[in-house]
């Protein structure tokens, strides 16, 4: 079973890999 708390920390990583992803593209040549 995942926890309410594991569950709000893999939404938040998943929203900051996508950030992350968004400024990586943002960035490339």
């Amino acid at each position: 079973m995942v926890s309410s708390g594991e569950s709000c920390w893999s939404s938040f990583f998943v929203a900051l890999t996508n950030i992350h992803q968004e400024l990586s593209w943002g960035t490339a040549p």
